[in-house]
């Protein structure tokens, strides 16, 4: 039980909400604000929308960000709107460049050290 942690009741001061959305949920909001707004959601934002509206009040502002963009669920997205996830034009080719991949151990210091070599 959460709600007795100092930093989760400090989250409440600023009415951040939580709830769940189910598959079928993410499927039917993803329609729905397509339909109605002309928009291609995400599965994560349609998850943050669909709880934003089980806690809507009236004269109360409710803001649910843009979390990830629709073509990372390629599949999700055509099984909801029955064509493909658009695809901005910086990540056209996106799949016909190399991938570069470092298999890690859950250390945080060798974590930091790569990223002090390798990155900064």
């Amino acid at each position: 039980d959460l709600s007795k942690d100092v930093a989760f009741q400090r989250i409440q001061q600023f009415g951040f909400v939580s709830g769940r959305s189910t598959h079928q949920n993410r499927l039917e909001t993803i329609r729905q604000i397509d339909q109605q707004y002309g928009v291609m959601i995400d599965t994560h934002t349609a998850d943050g929308v669909q709880v934003a509206r089980h806690y809507l009040q009236k004269d109360v502002p409710m803001l649910v960000l843009e979390t990830a963009l629709p073509i990372k669920f390629e599949e999700t997205i055509q099984e909801a709107l029955g064509r493909p996830a658009e695809c901005p034009s910086a990540f056209k080719d996106i799949k016909a460049k190399p991938q570069r991949v470092m298999n890690m151990p859950a250390d945080t210091m060798q974590i930091k050290q790569f990223i002090e070599q390798h990155v900064i």
